[in-house]
């Protein structure tokens, strides 16, 4: 009876269990290796994104350059509306003029009405006498004329001036009231305009307004685009965030797996510790019981009779745990190519998953058997005890010896017959004694 079936299961599932850890550690060091791209790439992205808020940024520091320099025009304006408050004034002044010259002209004309009527009283009370005077008078009035018609043109000119000059000034203030609406409009839309005002007449400062109003539109329109890309750049950011975020949760899922796969993987080799010692204690308890059953040698020869069969079937059970080493070194070079090349496919993982739990099926299914054994040998070894008649204990060592068939090594079995044999020879000399 061979006692080699736990030595050959610690055998046989140590490599295999170790392998599939190992195995999967592999596939979860390439998952976090890939979850490092994958956060590389991201990082990458992150830095464009960085890269746009940082244009941003400057479109920020032109637009506040812009509305420094709306600062200035507004300032420019308010000089220009300083000129124009000139202007108006200037006219008073010369309206102001007018008015004393009007005064004048009229005060010299009546001056000149009553000496023209002394004139006439004088040269129809003296007009014999005095046609050199009246002549003279005559010319006075004719010169008198002519300048107060010089004057009254001059008047007329200077109202077309005035005219002409309150007209512009209207001009002027309508388009200063334009201009500081306009300017009003762009400083409430708090937009730039980049164009400093140059020292002109009032068109200038209107084109100048204008032109203004376009480079703040144009600049309000650059606005609202670099805030629309900052908006989707802060959008694309907080994106990269929550993928990272989800990336970390993943790897720290991935750790917690790897370590929980450590920790089985301990508990393993305690479990292999366990069996390697409960083997030995089998071992020694087969070694007990071959001492205790050798003196009885009819019965062990029936005993090996019926236990023909058994080892007959325990051949053909480690014939098939051959088999099923065999298929996991299999399993195991298939495993090792594949964490060499890091690029086995899902398809073949669940195939090995499955490979893996058949075989695990497959020795449960052996273990059974084996059990089966071990119940038929302790079967046995209770029917040798009725036949001997020992003691209870022989019946334990019996049973345990059994379990160390099942499970043991063949170096203790053979330990185990010369054991028997050399307690049958003990025994004869026992009963040669009288």
């Amino acid at each position: 009876m061979s006692n080699s079936s736990v030595s050959v299961l610690v055998a046989c599932l140590a490599p295999l269990g170790l392998a599939y850890y190992v195995w999967r550690h592999q596939q979860l060091a390439a998952e976090v290796q890939r979850l490092q791209l994958d956060n590389s790439d991201k990082d990458e992205r992150l830095r464009r994104a960085a890269a746009e808020i940082r244009e941003v940024d400057g479109y920020k520091a032109n637009v506040e350059r812009l509305q420094a320099s709306n600062k200035e025009l507004a300032k420019e304006l308010a000089v220009r509306n300083s000129d124009i408050a000139d202007l108006k004034a200037s006219r008073e002044r010369l309206q102001g003029v007018h008015e004393r010259t009007v005064q004048e002209i009229r005060e010299e004309l009546a001056v000149a009405q009553g000496q023209v009527a002394a004139a006439k009283r004088g040269a129809e009370a003296v007009q014999s006498a005095h046609k050199s005077a009246e002549a003279e008078l005559r010319n006075r009035v004719e010169a008198g004329v002519e300048q107060l018609r010089a004057t009254e043109a001059k008047l007329k000119e200077a109202q077309a001036e005035l005219a002409a000059a309150r007209r512009r000034l209207t001009e002027l203030q309508d388009e200063a009231d334009d201009a500081r609406a306009r300017a009003e409009s762009a400083r409430r839309a708090a937009v730039a305009a980049r164009a400093a005002a140059s020292d002109g007449d009032a068109a200038d400062v209107a084109a100048q307004a204008v032109e203004a109003e376009e480079r703040v539109e144009a600049a309000r329109q650059r606005m609202v685009a670099a805030e629309r890309r900052q908006r989707d750049a802060e959008a694309a950011q907080s994106a990269l965030r929550s993928e990272l975020s989800q990336a970390q949760q993943e790897v720290a899922r991935l750790k917690t797996q790897l370590e929980q796969a450590e920790g089985a993987r301990e508990q393993l080799r305690v479990a292999r510790d366990e069996l390697a010692r409960r083997g030995r204690a089998m071992v020694a308890e087969a070694e007990s019981l071959a001492a205790k059953v050798a003196a009885q040698r009819q019965t062990e020869s029936e005993l090996r009779a019926r236990i023909g069969p058994l080892e007959e079937q325990v051949r053909g059970i480690e014939e098939r745990e051959r088999e099923v080493a065999r298929r996991e070194g299999e399993m195991q070079e298939a495993a090792a190519r594949a964490v060499k090349e890091y690029d086995v496919s899902e398809k073949k993982r669940e195939l090995y998953k499955a490979e893996a739990h058949r075989l695990d099926e497959d020795k449960k299914k052996l273990r059974r058997k084996l059990d089966a054994v071990a119940a038929e040998r302790d079967r046995l070894a209770d029917a040798l005890t009725q036949a001997t008649g020992r003691r209870p204990a022989l019946r334990t060592a019996s049973v345990r010896a059994g379990g160390a068939s099942a499970g043991g090594s063949k170096a203790p079995s053979r330990r185990a017959s010369t054991a028997a044999a050399e307690a049958m020879g003990e025994e004869a000399a026992a009963d040669a004694e009288p």
